[in-house]
């Protein structure tokens, strides 16, 4: 059944008082039964900075516990967790430690209570910089980002011992893998890699095992060209596979980027443009099995146009299957816009907000996962500053 409207309940007294304080979380994840979060947490007197990086978890959604990620981690410095991947052999949390110590970080857990710091290579250490996202398999992990300027994917058994997969066989040059996520037939990695003029092209990669990974629709329009294009998101879901990413004209990053020398040499603000030196626009793409997209038009009216006067969701920052088709935490192009609205979509095309669009009792974060037909969300407290709450919408 299509999702119409969600009843909002804050729940009261999420985190036990004997647990560090939360001061944020950045973002959540569900598998396995649990829901886990990443983020912040007091730490009087640990650093400079008094605080923490963290995970979070819970079984339903009410109750959590707040679980410094300290191992590992001089008292001068702190965590800095970038993401949680949940996988049949545990998790990981991925990230770095600052500031005195400046290195990527990786820490396992076999339950999601007790953390303990992966060692690694030092060369991966280096390599590992640019890691995006991670996603757990029954033989291990698979890690996607980049190494300096070029793509690459990483497999791991144990999420210490990590191996970059071969980037010549696997079609992975100048450019970054960006998410990786998992389908009933393997793996689908999206990402940007430059091409022989130099232009951004969004790319593809598919994957039966992990470790054997190929590049798909390489030459199909929707993804290739004379224009830029940058796909940074992928959600598979009942309709097949959607993605976010941003397209624009060549001519708009050329202009985009001459602006932006200018001003650097004249110490200026920029000027205005019709991108706002921001080259290209949020568009999605769609298609049946990763051989063949579609770019669907954008949602949000050029500078200048008039509005559209339906309903229309951009700047995803939430992205999920569920509802039954998809659930995105965006924003609506519709005057005025800002307002953050909880959306639904059974094809990935047409689009329409749930009604309330969010508990009165908070503001919505970056927290967002979607459990059967419950979603799961982190609210920022209305004027409490620092600190976050939980809301639970429950689809009739």
């Amino acid at each position: 059944m299509a999702w119409a409207t969600v009843a909002w309940q804050k729940v009261p007294d999420p985190f036990p008082k004997a647990d560090p304080r939360p001061l944020r979380i950045d973002g959540l994840t569900a598998g396995n039964g649990v829901v886990v979060g990443w983020g912040r947490v007091a730490a009087p007197g640990q650093n400079q900075f008094n605080d923490m990086g963290a995970v979070f978890i819970s079984t339903d959604g009410r109750h959590w516990r707040a679980i410094a990620l300290d191992d590992g981690v001089a008292a001068t410095d702190t965590s800095e967790p970038n993401g949680v991947a949940i996988g049949p052999s545990g998790m990981v949390a991925f990230g770095g430690v600052c500031c005195g110590t400046e290195e990527r970080a990786i820490w396992g857990s076999l339950d999601g209570l007790i953390w303990a710091r992966v060692a690694v290579r030092p060369d991966f250490n280096q390599r590992a910089s640019g890691i995006q996202r991670i996603v757990g398999l029954q033989t291990g992990w698979v890690a996607v980002g980049g190494q300096g300027e070029e793509a690459t994917i990483w497999t791991s058994s144990d999420g210490s011992n990590w191996q970059a997969v071969d980037r010549a066989v696997a079609g992975l040059g100048k450019g970054v893998v960006s998410d990786v996520a998992a389908t009933p037939d393997g793996l689908i990695a999206v990402g940007t890699i430059d091409d022989v003029a130099g232009t951004h092209d969004g790319a593809i990669w598919v994957s039966k095992d992990g470790g054997n990974w190929a590049r798909t629709a390489a030459a199909d329009p929707a993804l290739v060209g004379p224009d830029e294009t940058e796909l940074s998101r992928v959600v598979p879901f009942a309709g097949g596979l959607f993605v976010v990413g941003n397209f624009g004209t060549h001519q708009e990053r050329v202009q985009c980027e001459k602006l932006i020398g200018v001003a650097s040499l004249v110490a200026k603000p920029l000027p205005e443009t019709a991108l706002s030196c921001g080259w290209g626009r949020e568009h999605h793409w769609l298609s049946p099995d990763g051989s063949a997209w579609v770019r669907l038009a954008a949602l949000d009216p050029l500078p200048g146009q008039p509005p559209n006067l339906v309903q229309r969701p951009i700047e995803f920052r939430v992205l999920a299957a569920g509802g039954p088709g998809l659930v995105a935490l965006g924003e609506d192009s519709v005057p005025p816009e800002g307002d953050a609205r909880v959306w639904v979509s059974a094809d990935g095309n047409r689009w329409r907000s749930l009604d309330p669009p969010f508990p009165a009792a908070g503001n919505p974060q970056a927290g967002l996962v979607v459990v059967g037909r419950q979603i799961v969300a982190i609210v920022e407290p209305a004027g409490a500053g620092q600190g976050v709450a939980v809301a639970i919408g429950t689809i009739p």
